[in-house]
């Protein structure tokens, strides 16, 4: 039900419930940092505050047409979950992602922190996705996505291709999850 990625949308989708509401716990001006200037949108419920950028609250046959159609995903996750569903559904939809890096992930002032994130173990740089604690280089995987679609056909197919695997770990941490 996930796949079947285009991209011929030349637009960077986001997909967060209350990204401002909840700021520091999923990165709220890291993504805003690193979506600025570019054709975005944020989906999900509760982003009316972020005006030009609210994509609003899709069901979900028309989330996964814009994971279809959008060139790129951008993942910031949420504290303190290691990754989340979002970004599964990315990769196993073929959507090339742009993560935010373990340092900027685990740099919550705020919270007392762990090591907790482990997107940097899933997304080999340049291969299946694009990883950095940079946001200035994220930007620039973002420009090379959007100008390249055969680079972003395939960073996509290889993301899918590992998909599986977040999978199957993601599914067995839920019985510890507190």
């Amino acid at each position: 039900e996930l796949k079947d990625w285009n991209g011929n949308t030349k637009q960077v989708i986001n997909v967060s419930q209350s990204l401002k509401g909840r700021a520091q716990f999923c990165h709220y001006q890291d993504i805003i940092n690193i979506l600025e200037g570019f054709p975005a949108r944020v989906y999900g419920t509760g982003n009316e505050d972020l005006g030009g950028l609210n994509g609003g609250d899709l069901s979900y046959h028309l989330l996964k047409e814009k994971m279809r159609d959008s060139r790129v995903a951008v993942y910031g996750g949420t504290w303190p979950a290691p990754y989340t569903l979002s970004l599964m559904e990315y990769m196993m939809t073929g959507i090339p992602v742009v993560a935010i890096g373990k340092h900027l992930a685990e740099n919550i002032p705020q919270v007392k922190t762990f090591e907790f994130y482990e997107v940097h173990e899933i997304i080999q740089n340049g291969v299946n996705g694009f990883v950095s604690d940079s946001i200035a280089e994220l930007r620039k995987y973002i420009e090379m996505l959007l100008s390249d679609y055969e680079l972003a056909k395939k960073i996509g197919t290889a993301g899918r291709q590992t998909a599986p695997k977040a999978w199957a770990h993601w599914n067995l941490l839920l019985p510890a999850w507190p």
